[in-house]
Formats: C-alpha cells, structure tokens, sequence
C-alpha cells in the first residue's frame, strides 16, 4: 500500500488504533511525534502509548505494516513521569471516558515544569564544556571524532535549554528553527554537514550559549 497522502495516515492510525483495542485491551490510545503533528515522512515511526487496567507496562512489537512502531501500553493506575513530555502535541485515538484528555494535560504541567531557562552559572559550565569538548575534537582520532560527535548532538537541545523553550525533538526543533531563527538554522546546518569544519561548530558553540538572540515567536 502507498503510504503518501494524508488518507492513507488516516487509515494506517485507524488500523493501529483497532489492534490497540482489541489485541490488547486497552481503554485509551494516544497517538504523539510527526503523525500526530502532521509533518510525517512515509517512513516515518507510528508513535503510540496506550493504557489498560493492568499492571505491567509492556513494549509493542516493532515491525508492523511494514513500519516501524515506536510504543508501549501502561498500566491504568501509572503516574505521571519525565517520559511522558514526547506525548506533548500527542492527539487521543480513544479513551475511556476522559482519561486520554486527562492524561494530555498532566503532560502539559510535566512540560511547564521542565522548561525552565537554565541559571546563569549552569549556562556557563555547559559553554566551558562545549569549548573543552571542541578543543578535545580538534585531535584528528577516534576519541577526537568521538567527542564532536558528542558535541553536535548535545548542542541542539542545549539552545533551547539556555532560552527556556520546551525541546521538541530534532526534526521539529530545526522546523522552528528553520522559520524562527533561519539564520541560527543555517549555522546548525554547516557545524553538522560532513563537510563542516571545527569553525563552523565553534561559531554554532558562539550563538548557543548567547540567551540573547533565538527563535522569533510569532
């Protein structure tokens, strides 16, 4: 089957959503990552939590329709907990009476809680890192290729860290990049390509740790 257009989604969620009721019993289903938001890939994850009145969580086979679904079932009763930030923008399947919407606004406090600006001294000790970390890449060997790798994933979600902003995840962190900050995007872009020299990532290790500037909210 192509899967392409928005119909198609439509229908591979349906299908989803139908063994997560009946194969599995569960009461509620919410549907999170790009299929939910609406940027989705034809590859991309089917990502989904549901809940049932058990109490072992268990994780959902991986391969299913020829994609890969990223999901697990929790109990009922499980509380709130630092995973269930990822369900932000999340979209509700079905539920037992209002349980999913109930369980979308505890991760809205989950989110409020965690996105708090960084202090200044915690700011600077992960700049001081950042520089240490380049200076420590610029040795052409493993442990030198090691440590940019490091830097560069660690980079991403530190500039929305130092400005107080709720971290996404990289495919819509660079989408408001892209339209918010496009010239702090395109720095991203060249520290990251495989031609990227240590000046560009030093130049992006620069504009990070600067609270000042950052993404235009429209």
């Amino acid at each position: 089957m192509a899967r392409c257009s928005a119909a198609d989604n439509a229908t591979l969620v349906a299908a989803l959503a139908e063994v997560l009721r009946h194969d599995y019993g569960c009461h509620t289903a919410i549907l999170y990552g790009s299929r939910a938001r609406g940027d989705w890939e034809p590859d991309s994850d089917l990502d989904v939590l549901g809940f049932r009145d058990t109490d072992a969580p268990i994780r959902l086979p991986t391969d299913w329709q020829g994609l890969y679904v990223d999901g697990w079932i929790d109990a009922t009763a499980a509380r709130p907990n630092a995973s269930w930030v990822r369900l932000k923008g999340g979209r509700v399947l079905f539920q037992r009476e209002r349980f999913g919407e109930q369980v979308l606004a505890q991760v809205e406090e989950l989110v409020a809680e965690q996105t708090v600006a960084l202090s200044t001294d915690e700011r600077l000790h992960r700049q001081q890192w950042a520089r240490r970390m380049l200076r420590r890449a610029a040795r052409d060997d493993a442990e030198g290729h090691y440590r940019l790798h490091w830097l560069l994933f660690s980079l991403l979600e530190d500039y929305f860290a130092v400005r107080g902003l709720y971290y996404p995840g990289p495919k819509a962190a660079f989408a408001l990049l892209r339209q918010g900050a496009p010239e702090h995007f395109h720095g991203f872009d060249r520290a990251m390509a495989m031609r990227g020299s240590l000046t560009e990532v030093a130049d992006l290790v620069s504009l990070i740790y600067d609270p000042s500037t950052g993404i235009e909210q429209s």
